[in-house]
């Protein structure tokens, strides 16, 4: 039976139950047009990245490797933080056994210099992975990392517009000066279904993204991707905001 909906706050959700393998099959099966284009802007966005042996973060991995694959040439760690028990399961497993979805994936990432370098055997670094537990809303701050990402987390965690903002906060918080982020966002949202069960979403659009970044500090580019070929319904396309730490 599905649990009550009527709270709208992130902890009235059960996390634990999310269905990762339905989630991946559902979302990347394959490689879509509009994730080929987010990866294009993460390759050139982490491509400028000049530093090496750095300490980068996902946070809010869920059943999603591509974030952190566009991290992989720069860190020699990369912490996935992930508050769901069966995402994090899901992930330990993904850095064992793979699944080779993630090689159309790579190949949009490897068209740039710094990623082909690292070669077709891009899986043989997962164990740079580390799958820690941990709440965004309670993301330690000044956690020093030097990457970082979070890919369609703020605001698919809660109703509450506070929530969002808070994950955005902590989430930037968490870098050092000079870091470099990239960060994902679903527009309009109305909320999700994974398998049988409905998840929560802040509804936003491009010019709250960038106000929250202004609020903390920090100038982001930022990109609309629009619907194409969508594969759920009650959104309205995709925002990608990346920029640097001052």
């Amino acid at each position: 039976m599905e649990q009550d909906l009527a709270s709208l706050g992130n902890k009235d959700y059960n996390w634990d139950r999310f269905n990762s393998d339905w989630y991946k099959e559902h979302n990347y099966y394959k490689l879509r047009e509009d994730d080929r284009q987010i990866l294009e802007i993460l390759r050139e966005h982490f491509g400028a990245e000049s530093r090496r042996n750095l300490r980068g973060i996902d946070v809010g991995s869920g059943a999603n490797l591509y974030p952190a694959m566009a991290m992989l040439p720069f860190c020699d760690r990369i912490t996935m933080y992930e508050y769901a028990l069966t995402n994090r399961e899901w992930l330990e497993g993904q850095k064992h056994d793979r699944d080779q979805t993630w090689d159309a994936f790579w190949e949009v990432l490897s068209r740039h210099p710094e990623y082909e370098r690292v070669g077709t055997e891009w899986d043989r670094h997962l164990d740079r992975l580390e799958v820690v537990g941990g709440d965004v809303l309670k993301l330690a701050p000044a956690e020093g990392y030097d990457l970082a990402t979070m890919f369609f987390v703020a605001e698919s965690i809660s109703e509450e517009f506070s929530e969002f903002a808070t994950a955005l906060r902590l989430f930037v918080q968490a870098l050092k000066p000079g870091g470099r982020f990239a960060a994902g966002f679903i527009k309009e949202s109305v909320g999700y279904r994974v398998d049988d069960r409905k998840y929560p979403a802040v509804s936003i659009v491009k010019e709250q993204v960038a106000q929250q970044f202004e609020l903390c500090g920090v100038r982001v580019d930022i990109r609309e991707i629009d619907l194409i070929n969508p594969f759920r319904e009650g959104y309205g396309g995709m925002i990608v905001a990346t920029g640097v730490v001052d």
